[in-house]
């Protein structure tokens, strides 16, 4: 389970988040009996949910209003990637 990944301010569209998520799968591919990855990720955050799919992470469900913030219920999306060895 990949539990959560942040990329500061400065750093963003610099290619940063693309290199951790990489070096994540990279790893992952390294354990013996690891077969896939999962995670979620907020479903508007769109930018974000595209790096994952570029990077072989596809969609399986959608939880709603899987978080609320100041009233306002967020969806999560749950994504995994396979992983060969």
């Amino acid at each position: 389970v990949v539990v959560g990944m942040m990329v500061s301010p400065a750093a963003q569209r610099r290619g940063v988040g693309r290199m951790l998520v990489d070096a994540c799968v990279q790893a992952a591919s390294q354990v013996p009996g690891l077969t896939q990855l999962v995670l979620t990720v907020t479903a508007s955050n769109q930018h974000v949910v595209r790096l994952y799919e570029q990077a072989g992470f596809r969609p399986w469900g959608l939880l709603p209003n899987a978080i609320v913030v100041d009233g306002v219920g967020y969806d999560k999306l749950h994504m995994v990637r396979l992983l060969s060895h």
